[in-house]
């Protein structure tokens, strides 16, 4: 610290203004009265990641919970909402995504960001009807009913009559059979 101080006197002096030792504390007290909103904010949002983050470990109601608390705790402030649905995203809780993408919609701030999130959340759909279809047909394959029923509706809004799309909305979505509780394994 003595090497700073130093290097401070030498710049005050060369600048021929002469500080007293009691201004430095109170310039730092300035600097932080000035900042503190933004301080705020990242503490704010730091604490809001930490919970997710404790929320992912949960189950149930304490995990809802803890994610409403971090959705409060962000408020309506864009750069945490963007915290928080990126986190969310990242530990594939789409729901929550969604409602941060929501209030950061309703901000009208971090346009780029929301654009970036809402093509995470929900990806584009291919070029042509028939690349949409083979997508849907292989989450169908893979158990994906609900994603690939979205997906569906998704294509049928942007290619309304093509026919590959029709016979497949025509076949339905059978719920996916339920399948029993595993038996707990015991060594």
């Amino acid at each position: 610290m003595g090497g700073l101080r130093q290097l401070i006197e030498v710049f005050t002096t060369l600048s021929g203004v002469h500080l007293k030792p009691w201004m430095g504390p109170a310039g730092l007290l300035i600097a932080i009265a000035v900042f503190w909103p933004w301080i705020r904010v990242n503490l704010r949002t730091g604490d809001a990641r930490k919970l997710l983050v404790r929320a992912a470990r949960e189950r149930g109601a304490a995990r809802q919970r803890l994610e409403a608390e971090a959705l409060a705790m962000v408020g309506t402030g864009p750069d945490g909402l963007v915290v928080v649905a990126k986190e969310a995203l990242e530990q594939g809780r789409k729901e929550l995504a969604a409602q941060a993408i929501v209030k950061l919609r309703a901000t009208g701030k971090r346009l780029p960001d929301l654009r970036k999130l809402e093509r995470a959340l929900e990806p584009p759909l291919p070029g042509t009807p028939a690349e949409a279809a083979i997508v849907i047909e292989r989450m169908l394959e893979t158990g994906m009913r609900d994603e690939a029923r979205a997906r569906l509706a998704q294509a049928r809004r942007k290619w309304p009559f093509d026919g590959e799309l029709e016979s497949l909305e025509a076949q339905g979505f059978e719920p996916a059979p339920e399948r029993p509780p595993e038996a707990a394994v015991t060594p």
